[in-house]
């Protein structure tokens, strides 16, 4: 029986930690893999449910609803300058929303299929500003320079107002 000499037995265990360093970090970047998956899912799930909620609050709110129901029927030139502004600060937090769901694209947190799903809604919203009122200002101060930039990008209706 030959006996293995020490060199040779620090040879073997620095193999076998080389073997369990490279085992180590497969496994790491699967976990990495699902753990992306599920925050990607989550911020989904919760930006959904964000703007499942504000549905639900304006339909459930017969004020809101009404001034809604109008505008889509007898349009804005039919709304009281009130009407026109709560119309339009609904049209914010939704807008606000939908930065929310710009700002986790942005970091990777939500694929492009998941943010196309955001970015079609929010470059079709027809704001129709009054030329009274100076919505774009206020569009532009509540969100963001770069989603407010991105949204002049995609959207006709949104006055630019920033330089």
């Amino acid at each position: 029986m030959k006996v293995l000499s020490l060199s040779n037995l620090a040879l073997i265990a620095e193999i076998v930690s080389g073997v369990a360093v490279v085992i180590s970090l497969i496994i790491l970047i699967s976990n990495l893999r699902d753990n992306t998956a599920a925050i990607r899912s989550s911020t989904y799930d919760n930006l959904v449910s964000d703007i499942a909620q504000w549905r639900q609050q304006r339909a459930t709110n017969e004020s809101l609803s009404n001034i809604r129901f109008k505008r889509i029927t007898s349009g804005l030139d039919e709304l009281t300058p009130l009407e026109r502004w709560k119309d339009f600060d609904m049209q914010i937090a939704l807008y606000i929303h939908f930065e929310r769901a710009f700002l986790q694209w942005s970091e990777g947190n939500l694929t492009d299929a998941q943010w196309e799903r955001f970015s079609s809604s929010a470059c079709s919203l027809d704001l129709a500003p009054d030329e009274s009122t100076n919505y774009g200002a206020v569009l532009g101060l509540s969100l963001s320079e770069d989603y407010f930039l991105y949204l002049q990008g995609c959207n006709d209706s949104i006055i630019p107002f920033r330089d």
